[in-house]
């Protein structure tokens, strides 16, 4: 399409004009040249700017968005220009009059320059600059009533992490405080109509409260995975977990992360099927993504199978920092793997003769492995090898070199040295695949499948009460596509 037609969106239909500037396909001096044509009373003319004044921004051509700010405000070129060097960020807004309602955005910036495009609004903009300390420039994208934008002004003046999908409601007095919001349910319906949380006086008391959060550099948030639940007994393993969490890491705004991340801290089910390990898997992976990517650290309690615990193990890999607890008459953490040397030491491979935890025993013969890991109360021997009974299939039977349960402290090494038998066992049979069979503590087996990832092929296997027989639930070297998958079951 030519510039002509381009030009013939602008006067004609200007939201069609805006997705042909959002596309980038237009030059900077088309976009210049249509704004210089655009008639000063033109409806949209806020919007417009807004769009290309922020595109130009975004390509960091600073000298045509001062050039822009300065021919369509009372900026000097100097002025424009000091605007456009500063840090600055968009803050989302909602507004609502008559019948309408939407969401409005404004540019924040910390120029140290008074300014801004709805003069209207100035004495509310110098109490928002008293209460930060610093002269503001706002560039809105468009006309609206009301003092509720500067709850998002504040927040966008302070705050150098802002989620894209958070809009603000409220009007702050001198000190800070947040005003509830009006109309507030028409408000938080039209940002769940676009995809946004909104952040109101029902959320905080001041706006300081918001401008902390988003700058914490990391949330520690307990995610607690049951696959156990029942109705008939109460289940409170979660509120159990974030006390024992608060205690080391004390937090006052965890409802306030859980919401505007959308994070589920909780999975409560039954015991699993067959048939349900990979939707679930894929759901525990998704959580622990999202608190990953919001800057979070998990601390996580599985109350469910070892081999879920392993399979998400190998799901999250061993680049991402994560706490696990174990539940013996409360919660206790004993897989501390929130640094990279931590990280490290699980990988950390030792020779034979520096086991100090383990020991195993290698039976038959056979092209492949079959790891049978005894560290719990059940030992599984008796019923793997009746399982494996005429297969090209060793075994491989690794167990504690204390007998009984393992003591509460860092089981850190117990990973290590598990990860280490695979390998010197690999040394010594040369093995094609590898299949698991756990017995053991769930974060054990979680740190396991951390340390051991999804280069060898194999399964991790499950007993299943019903069958009473071992069934295959994830194939090892096809975890990635599991939880990536939008397909059940598991992948074969």
């Amino acid at each position: 399409m030519d510039n002509y037609h381009h030009s013939f969106f602008l006067a004609t239909d200007p939201y069609e004009y805006l997705r042909f500037v959002r596309r980038r396909v237009l030059s900077r001096e088309k976009l210049l040249k249509d704004f210089e044509l655009l008639p000063k009373d033109q409806p949209n003319r806020k919007l417009i700017f807004y769009e290309v004044f922020k595109l130009f921004l975004e390509n960091r051509d600073h000298a045509n968005a001062a050039l822009l700010l300065s021919k369509e405000y009372s900026l000097s070129f100097e002025q424009s220009m000091r605007v456009v060097l500063s840090d600055h960020k968009e803050v989302k807004f909602p507004v609502v009059g008559g019948e309408s309602s939407d969401v409005r955005r404004a540019l924040v910036f910390n120029s140290n320059l008074e300014f801004c495009n709805l003069t209207e609004h100035t004495p509310k903009l110098r109490i928002i600059e008293r209460l930060v300390g610093f002269e503001l420039s706002v560039l809105f994208d468009g006309d609206f009533c009301g003092d509720s934008f500067m709850l998002a002004v504040a927040v966008g003046a302070l705050s150098k992490n802002l989620p894209n999908h958070v809009a603000f409601s409220g009007c702050l007095d001198e000190h800070g405080n947040v005003a509830l919001a009006e109309s507030l349910e028409r408000k938080l319906r039209v940002c769940s109509e676009q995809g946004l949380e909104l952040l109101t006086g029902l959320d905080v008391r001041n706006f300081r409260d918001l401008v902390d959060f988003f700058d914490t550099r990391e949330h520690h948030v307990p995610v607690y995975l049951c696959y156990k639940h029942s109705e008939r007994v109460e289940d409170r393993g979660w509120e159990e977990l974030r006390e024992t969490v608060e205690r080391s890491f004390p937090s006052k705004s965890l409802e306030l992360y859980r919401k505007i991340y959308r994070v589920e801290m909780f999975h409560r089910r039954h015991m699993l099927q067959e048939n349900e390990y990979a939707s679930e898997l894929r759901r525990a992976f998704e959580t622990l993504q999202v608190v990953f990517q919001s800057g979070g650290v998990p601390h996580l309690a599985i109350n469910g199978p070892a081999s879920f615990a392993m399979a998400l193990g190998i799901a999250v890999g061993a680049k991402r920092r994560i706490a696990v607890y174990h539940y013996q008459g409360g919660y206790h953490l004993v897989l501390d793997l929130t640094g990279p040397e931590k990280l490290r030491k699980i990988k950390a491979l030792k020779r034979e003769e520096e086991l100090e935890l383990l020991e195993y025993e290698l039976l038959g013969d056979g092209e492949e492995a079959a790891f049978v890991i005894h560290l719990a109360s059940h030992d599984p021997l008796p019923q793997v090898r009746e399982f494996l009974k005429n297969r090209d299939v060793f075994i491989a039977y690794v167990r504690s070199k204390q007998p009984g349960m393992l003591k509460i402290g860092d089981w850190t090494e117990y990973v290590c040295e598990l990860f280490s038998v695979t390998q010197i066992v690999k040394r010594r049979r040369a093995y094609r695949g590898a299949s698991f069979f756990l017995s053991c503590p769930v974060p054990i087996a979680f740190g396991f499948g951390v340390a051991f990832g999804d280069y060898a092929s194999g399964f991790v296997y499950q007993y299943d009460q019903a069958s009473s027989r071992y069934v295959p639930i994830f194939r090892i070297e096809q975890l990635s596509q599991t939880v990536l998958s939008n397909q059940g079951g598991l992948v074969r």
